[in-house]
Formats: structure tokens, sequence, C-alpha cells
């Protein structure tokens, strides 16, 4: 197994963890109406997952992961992943129209 630079790791963890923090405060916010918080942190949440997606993938390339155990993960990951579009879109909608709120 090659050698994985430890920044790429370290890197990984750190943006993996900004990513959930900002997701429990975009969450926290919604409940709270807190509208222009939430948007901002709802943004920041999608942007700090793309570039946890970019990290993971450069760690996919240098690091051979078990297949089926990655086979399991990737399900979920692509779940999550898709549901950021109606959990989005919901959003927008929601900002025109009150009554998609229990949707979103």
């Amino acid at each position: 197994m090659p050698r994985l630079p430890m920044v790429t790791v370290t890197t990984f963890w750190i943006s993996f963890s900004i990513t959930l923090t900002l997701l429990g405060a975009t969450v926290c916010t919604g409940f709270l109406r807190r509208r222009k918080l939430h948007l901002a942190l709802a943004l920041a949440t999608v942007a700090f997952l793309t570039v946890t997606v970019l990290l993971t993938e450069a760690l996919l390339r240098a690091v051979d992961f078990p297949k089926r155990e990655m086979g399991i993960h990737l399900v979920f990951a692509k779940t999550a992943a898709l549901l950021v579009l109606p959990v989005a879109g919901t959003g927008i909608l929601t900002w025109k129209r009150a009554k998609w709120r229990r949707v979103h």
C-alpha cells in the first residue's frame, strides 16, 4: 500500500469535521427560523461537502479500501448527496411560500 501524505489525511478529516459542524449549525438555524444565517450556512455546508468529496476521491486513488465496505459506504454517500437537491429545492420554495416549510 502506498504511503499517503499526512497532509491529505489531515486535510480530509478537518474538512469532514467542518462539514458536519456546518450541517449541524444549518439544521439548528433552520429550526430557529434564522433565515439569512440558515441560508449562508447551507451554502457553506454544500461548499465544504464538495471539498470533502474531492479529498475523499484523492484518498480513494491513494489507498486500496476493501470493496465490500466501500460498496456499502457509497450507497449511503450517494443517497445523502442526492438528497441535497430536494432539500435545496424545497428550501427555495419555502423562501417564496411558507407552506413548503413542513416539506423542507
